[in-house]
């Protein structure tokens, strides 16, 4: 809500119809830019009479489909990732789009609770699951409290190894203001 009426730059990764976009228009009355991204090819079908929407189809990760996106904005008030749900791709478009994200701005991971089955990459005690990859940043939050030599960045290091994302600034992580 308190994005409402300000001139906001929203991307979403994963519009399956592309409802929520018009839905977004809507709602954001002010809104600069609006970015859909979807790996469906019959998202390129897609048309609407806002000038506002924009749709890219692709896999948001891809590094020639995350310059398009980002042709369109390259900052973002507000980034939902309703894509896949797959641990991979959540961790991936985090550490592609969280440093496209404007200071006090939000970042949205939809349907977490698939971290949690085997088929998305996940379980309650796998330690690349999303929800694990979200978890770290409460420690991250508490970074001053550790009373151990480490970088905020290390408690990440694994994971972006494991799915190939280039590590995260520390000062970048610094900004993370709260997990919810």
């Amino acid at each position: 809500r308190d994005y409402r009426k300000k001139p906001v730059r929203l991307l979403e990764i994963g519009i399956q119809n592309g409802g929520s976009l018009e839905i977004w228009s809507k709602y954001f009355k002010h809104a600069k830019s609006l970015v859909g991204c979807d790996i469906n090819p019959g998202c390129a079908n897609l048309r609407y009479n806002d000038t506002r929407i924009h749709v890219v189809v692709g896999d948001a990760n891809a590094s020639d489909i995350s310059q398009q996106i980002f042709k369109h904005s390259a900052k973002f008030d507000i980034i939902i990732d309703d894509g896949s749900h797959r641990s991979s791709d959540i961790v991936k478009s985090f550490a592609l789009y969280f440093p496209k994200l404007v200071d006090g701005g939000l970042f949205i991971a939809e349907d977490l609770h698939c971290s949690y089955w085997e088929e998305f990459e996940g379980g309650l005690f796998d330690p690349y699951a999303s929800m694990t990859f979200f978890k770290h940043f409460a420690d991250i939050i508490n970074h001053e409290h550790w009373g151990i030599e480490k970088s905020r960045a290390d408690i990440l290091r694994g994971m972006f190894a494991k799915y190939g994302c280039e590590a995260m600034d520390v000062e970048l992580l610094a900004q993370v203001h709260s997990v919810e």
